[in-house]
């Protein structure tokens, strides 16, 4: 009895220290509004994107619940332009590394509300951008929330057309044709974009008939599908083989592409993606 009622007491120390902790296990969540599915966090401070490559970090950070993530995160976000990320949520932790980044706009797409803070997708960088947000229709079993994705445009030094950076979590626990219909919402978005387009992020393509219908989707409409150096290091469904994160690419090549394994900070592996600039800018 006194051992547990020991263990008690530290936990409830460690409560009081780390209440984000506890809420990874209460997680009451509620829906969010309208006029707040778009939410903008920081101020970028450049016009447009510059140089010969653009650096990409994709990675569903989990809600920033595991104790590595925030020593990680400064470490592997140092020197990418361009931030794309999963699972995102104003936490005290993820609240505190965002000081680290002064120049940048954290731009999220806003699913829900987790213990009232926002959590979703996230784009981030420097340079200023226009943002919209669609929330899927169907639902996740259990916790009744919509998938929230987000479209951002930012404008490419020497270019007239638009980057538009799709940032994706796709939807689960749902039929296939759920899912498709998440695709095809997308796609919609994408289909009036005439300039180059990053697609990328948490798929959820738990099954090969999932992963396939990706595959075909996005190879009708041109793009090529990021391939990477270790890809077999990316996260997998639970017992089977298919991957649940990926990167497309339309109207710029990329140089380089790798999945950083040895992280702890969330069960999902950093992805990194080096866009070329130079063939876009040099057809002008």
């Amino acid at each position: 009895m006194k051992h547990t009622l020991a263990l008690l007491f530290v936990f409830s120390l460690s409560a009081l220290a780390f209440p984000q902790d506890v809420e990874a296990f209460r997680r009451p969540i509620s829906p969010v509004p309208v006029h707040k599915r778009l939410q903008h966090l920081g101020e970028a401070t450049a016009d447009f994107f510059t140089g010969q490559t653009l650096r990409a970090m994709i990675w569903n950070i989990k809600k920033t619940e595991e104790d590595p993530w925030q020593l990680e995160f400064l470490r592997l976000s140092s020197g990418q332009d361009l931030l794309v990320l999963q699972e995102g949520i104003t936490s005290p932790r993820f609240n505190f590394v965002r000081q680290f980044f002064p120049t940048h706009e954290f731009a999220m797409g806003v699913s829900f509300l987790n213990f009232g803070r926002p959590t979703g997708v996230i784009n981030a960088t420097t340079v200023r951008g226009t943002h919209e947000v669609t929330h899927t229709r169907d639902r996740e079993p259990v916790v009744n929330t919509p998938k929230a994705t987000i479209y951002s445009r930012y404008p490419l030094a020497g270019l007239e057309e638009e980057l538009l950076v799709v940032n994706v979590h796709g939807i689960n626990l749902t039929s296939y044709a759920a899912f498709r219909r998440h695709l095809e919402q997308m796609l919609a978005v994408i289909d009036q974009h005439s300039g180059p387009v990053l697609w990328a992020g948490d798929f959820n393509t738990r099954t090969r008939a999932r992963t396939a219908l990706l595959q075909r989707l996005a190879r009708e409409r041109g793009f090529e599908e990021v391939r990477f150096e270790n890809g077999h290091r990316r996260m997998v469904w639970w017992g089977t083989q298919n991957y649940l994160d990926h990167a497309f690419v339309k109207g710029l090549p990329y140089s380089r592409a790798w999945v950083e394994p040895g992280v702890r900070g969330s069960d999902h592996k950093p992805l990194f993606v080096e866009l070329d600039l130079e063939p876009a800018q040099a057809k002008l």
